[in-house]
């Protein structure tokens, strides 16, 4: 939490910021939060969909969400599925696969 709480503190300007206080209730808009999602995908080393500050305005809120071991959401599996398999469709093509087809 205590990283979650340097970064609003930073890109809200505030000295003080309690773990149930909503970042937009403080002051947090639209530019603040694309600000606050960069600097948490960076220090967490993992993507932050700007909508989950949206659902998870609080510091204990986001807390949970970048401690918890829960299954990916949907969009990012699909993402992954979908970046999986533009990657076999380029190696199959360096292999000359690509374009075959079955009798």
């Amino acid at each position: 939490m205590q990283v979650i709480r340097e970064i609003w503190q930073r890109v809200l300007n505030l000295p003080h910021i309690g773990a149930r206080e909503n970042f937009f209730e403080l002051g947090g808009h639209s530019i603040l939060a694309v600000k606050a999602q960069s600097e948490l995908t960076e220090a967490f080393g993992r993507r932050l969909p700007i909508a989950e500050l949206f659902r998870s305005p609080t510091i204990e809120a986001l807390a949970l969400h970048f401690s918890s071991d829960a299954v990916p959401h949907a969009a990012e599996m699909a993402a992954r599925a979908a970046g999986k398999a533009m990657h076999r469709r380029m190696a199959m093509g360096r292999r000359g696969v690509q374009g075959r087809q079955r009798p």
